[in-house]
């Protein structure tokens, strides 16, 4: 069951770089972030976008062939919904 609260999915997101960033260093990859800093509250599960973001970063780190490279940003897109770009 999802709770929706409005939270600041900027923070969201570089909690679980900000987590996630030893292992991906470790295994030899750079990063790349861009977070979109206007953007306003956004209705999210907290837990769940983290837990999406974090399988998204896992992902990239285990099944990345020979570029060891992982840009990470947040935007907003021309009909007003927020995202995120892995």
């Amino acid at each position: 069951e999802y709770r929706f609260e409005p939270q600041n999915l900027n923070a969201v997101v570089k909690e679980v770089v900000d987590n996630y960033r030893y292992v991906l260093e470790n295994a030899g990859f750079e990063i790349h972030t861009d977070y979109d800093e206007k953007l306003p509250p956004v209705p999210l599960d907290r837990d769940a976008i983290s837990q999406a973001v974090l399988n998204l970063l896992n992902n990239a780190c285990k099944y990345s062939a020979n570029e060891k490279y992982v840009e990470i940003k947040t935007e907003r897109r021309r009909d007003g919904q927020a995202a995120i770009v892995i």
